[in-house]
């Protein structure tokens, strides 16, 4: 096996909410394999205990952007949700050499694949199932792939390239895309191949492209979305532990159809959706899409497809759901230097961040973060999260930080991040003071505990933290009115001890005293109960009894006290 890393080790990238590893490998021919040299490389979600696909993008002829694939935030985002491996190649030869599996391309992959495995830690990647995304010369791989192992086929997305794979491949779901007839895309026109493969029942489906050519458009908003589902539904639930996984079957009627009759184009009708039924399993002028979501997007591309940046169409009025994190300012003079880390929305990717200080917006960055070239290439390829705020006045500010999708809609907002400008001449301490429970001795709470009060500060609370003496701490929600809804108790006696800090690290703190109270079995003893030390003595259903100790973890009472009224 000749195998020359090019990277000794992997790649820590923080370009999303967790810390990836990036791993790159060149791949040397063998004798008989007709490709040069391959490049391959690979992201590797973080936490990942087993690896349970490979999404593979197998660039076009000429096209080597595949291997930059790992960057895109918006594949990332696929990847992250299904623990599968994001990996691009890099055969930049001349396609004759390499269209072909069968002519060193896949054995080449295979060595990229157990090279992945070792330096990863996860020997499951070389037998894992597979997404294929292909363009042009790697849209015809990607079908003689499928022609070769549908058994490990999850699913295939083949832009302006591919064939009909004929009956073997009727199990496997396949999303045939290419541009709209006036453009030069045409002789790649795959209507008669998905009309063929419907008319066998094969699940397959047809995209034309309204606002593309050759390009690759905007095919990620169906393409991204359509994987998703597909690996939903094929997928084993719950995840086996298995090497080899066997994908579950397609039940045609689990999905829905478009109206795709390459006669009815452009007329009333065509692009409409519904549900699937059983006597359109063989109907050749729909194409069979796996979910009501994706085939919502299959009909607003290709109805209302456009070119550019603007999502083909495509609409998603969920907000990303997640904030961006992490976020840490530096401070230089006047100026303040903002960097966060971000998940992409999967349906919409990034299209830009709205910075905020003190709850008012101040920048937009980025047009389009992180768009994407004529190979669907991440352009630009690694974008900084990052973003600096010049001449800002002295005293208090607060910044927060959202993500946008491809949509425009504005997703959640991170933590407040404190920044303080301007000389510290603040000698004044925060006041704090518990409002919630009473700060009594001794107050008797069962666990959790919620806990509020109120903080001050002449310039500002900058955060209020909690700690239990008895083992526990996190950070309130608020600031001047602050809150905890749930602390943890231990039995007996707790002090909570609360602080408020301000904005250049003075502290404040207050406490309180709770006592765990446990719940009696029976109720507690009343006047007139006496305790019985006799062991022979009945115990009947009235009376009450409470339980003295438990042994904790095996659930074995240890001891019982008997009274008898």
């Amino acid at each position: 096996m000749l195998i020359c890393a090019r990277l000794a080790c992997c790649l820590l990238v923080a370009l999303t909410s967790v810390h990836a590893a990036i791993f790159e490998t060149t791949i040397q021919p063998l004798a008989g394999e007709k490709p040069a040299a391959g490049r391959y490389s690979a992201y590797v979600p973080d936490g990942v205990a087993k690896i349970r696909a490979i999404i593979f993008h197998q660039h076009g002829c000429g096209g080597i952007q595949a291997v930059e694939m790992v960057y895109d935030q918006q594949w990332r985002a696929l990847a992250d949700k299904w623990d599968a491996l994001l990996l691009g190649d890099d055969l930049d030869d001349a396609c004759v050499n390499w269209y072909q599996p069968t002519d060193g391309s896949k054995a080449m992959q295979e060595r990229a694949f157990a090279y992945f495995a070792s330096q990863s830690g996860h020997p499951e990647i070389s037998t894992a199932p597979i997404c294929l995304w292909g363009h042009s010369g790697g849209g015809d791989w990607t079908i003689e792939f499928v022609q070769r192992y549908p058994e490990k086929v999850i699913a295939v997305y083949a832009r302006s390239g591919g064939h009909d794979p004929g009956a073997i491949a009727n199990g496997v779901p396949i999303l045939f895309s290419h541009g709209w007839p006036s453009s030069n895309d045409y002789n790649y026109d795959y209507a008669d191949v998905v009309t063929a493969g419907r008319s066998r029942g094969a699940p397959w489906a047809w995209m034309i492209d309204p606002g593309g050519s050759h390009d690759c458009s905007n095919g990620r908003y169906v393409a991204i979305p359509y994987f998703d589902a597909c690996m939903a539904v094929r997928l084993p639930t719950p995840p086996v532990n298995a090497e080899a996984v066997t994908l579950r079957t397609i039940t045609f009627t689990d999905g829905w159809t478009g109206l795709s009759a390459k006669a009815q184009m452009g007329q009333a009708g065509w692009g409409g959706v519904s549900a699937a039924t059983s006597a359109q399993s063989t109907d050749a002028t729909r194409s069979w899409l796996p979910s009501q979501d994706v085939a919502q997007r299959w009909s607003q591309f290709v109805t209302s497809g456009n070119g550019g940046q603007n999502m083909g169409g495509v609409s998603d009025a969920s907000p990303p759901e997640e904030a961006p994190h992490a976020v840490v300012a530096a401070v230089s003079g006047s100026d303040v230097t903002l960097s966060w880390l971000a998940r992409a929305d999967l349906q919409g990717g990034i299209r830009r961040f709205k910075i905020y200080r003190d709850n008012l917006e101040v920048f937009s960055l980025g047009n389009w973060f992180q768009g994407h070239g004529f190979g669907d290439e991440p352009q630009p390829t690694a974008p900084a999260m990052s973003w600096s705020d010049t001449g800002v006045s002295n005293g208090l500010h607060w910044y927060e930080v959202a993500t946008v999708n491809g949509s425009d809609v504005v997703g959640p907002r991170s933590a407040r991040i404190p920044v303080f400008i301007g000389p510290v001449s603040d000698t004044t301490a925060p006041t704090i003071s518990i409002t919630t429970p009473a700060a009594s001795a001794g107050t008797s709470a069962t666990s959790p505990i919620a806990l509020a009060g109120v903080a001050a500060d002449n310039i500002g609370i900058a955060s209020v933290v909690w700690a239990n003496d008895r083992g526990g701490s996190g950070t309130a929600t608020g600031t001047t009115n602050w809150s905890v809804p749930a602390v943890p108790l231990k039995s007996g006696t707790n002090i909570i001890r609360v602080t408020a800090y301000d904005a250049v690290n003075h502290a404040t703190s207050a406490s309180v005293t709770v006592v765990s109270s446990t719940t009696a079995i029976g109720g507690e003893p009343s006047a007139g109960d006496s305790e019985s030390s006799d062991s022979s003595s009945s115990c009947g259903l009235g009376s009450a009894f409470s339980v003295s100790m438990l042994m904790l973890g095996l659930g074995l009472i240890c001891g019982l006290r008997f009274l008898r009224r």
